[in-house]
């Protein structure tokens, strides 16, 4: 069992049915999580200003969001959440494992194919890649400044 089993078990202790489970959720965020806090909607950035349960148990949770003045409400799980509080963190990644969807990725475990390495820029035939030229040093020869 690790730290988000052990945090859900903590919030749904008491909670028996999808709806009591989400209104303890609701009651986690309000006492735990900082907010507001920036997170991604559709790859627009927004204002997370509050996380409540409207009673549909199939939407489930909804962040109150602002930007631009404007107060929209969305899925908590269909947003990305930016630079947030250790805690509102595991908030949402319990929230996420209690829906059954996968966990958020940290930047550095985001999936890459291969290592990345440097690109070369040059060969062992001398030729330079770049457009001017540059003469050959030897080691243990000095180059006079004064020509």
């Amino acid at each position: 069992m690790d730290g988000i089993d052990r945090l859900l078990e903590e919030i749904l202790v008491d909670a028996y049915g999808d709806s009591e489970q989400l209104a303890a959720f609701e009651v986690a965020f309000d006492e735990s999580a900082r907010l507001p806090f920036p997170a991604r909607v559709v790859g627009t950035n927004v204002d997370v200003v509050k996380v409540v349960f409207e009673g549909d148990e199939r939407r489930g949770l909804s962040a109150i969001c602002r930007r631009d003045g404007a107060t929209y409400s969305v899925s908590l799980g269909d947003l990305t959440p930016g630079a947030v509080t250790m805690e509102t963190a595991r908030l949402l990644s319990a929230y996420r494992r209690w829906l059954g969807l996968p966990p958020f990725l940290q930047p550095d475990e985001s999936p890459t194919t291969q290592p990345w390495t440097y690109r070369r820029v040059a060969s062992r035939t001398g030729i330079s890649p770049f457009p001017w030229r540059c003469g050959r040093w030897a080691p243990g020869t000095r180059k006079s400044s004064t020509g």
